[in-house]
């Protein structure tokens, strides 16, 4: 049997569920507690709380290992025929996060509106605030953008 297709047993599951005790994630503790707690799932058992962590962190990384293999295929789709190396940056989009959270099967919804920079919100909330104008901050200022 190859290794992800074997049993754990009760020890090995046993030491894993105590390591955790010690083991620091990524995502901290209370960040997590609180979304469980949002979701509706009550506990103070911090093991719980970063096995929680732990498989929201895999998870990231899988959608950002897939976004970044799209990212990189696409780009080389676009520059199949040249040898520049003066830009071997690679950028992720929203697009290549679409993508990659599509694999795993969440469709993301595009944002009707958005700031897009700070003059945008600044001129939103000083029309909102202005006297006069009848502008409100969700859309007074920002919809001649």
């Amino acid at each position: 049997m190859t290794d992800a297709g074997r049993c754990i047993d009760n020890d090995d599951l046993g030491d894993f569920i105590a390591s955790l005790e010690d083991y620091q994630t990524a995502i901290p503790d209370p960040l997590v507690q609180h979304f469980l707690n949002k979701a509706g799932f009550q506990t103070d058992d911090p093991r719980v709380i970063r096995l929680v962590a732990l498989a929201a962190q895999k998870f990231v990384a899988d959608v950002a290992h897939e976004a970044l293999t799209q990212r990189r295929i696409h780009r080389e789709s676009q520059h199949k025929g040249s040898s520049s190396t003066e830009d071997d940056k690679v950028v992720l989009t929203k697009e290549d996060l679409k993508w990659a959270l599509q694999e795993f099967g969440i469709r993301l919804a595009r944002t009707e509106y958005f700031a897009d920079n700070v003059s945008t919100t600044t001129t939103t909330t000083a029309t909102a605030s202005g006297t006069g104008g009848g502008g409100t901050a969700a859309g007074g200022g920002a919809s001649g953008s």
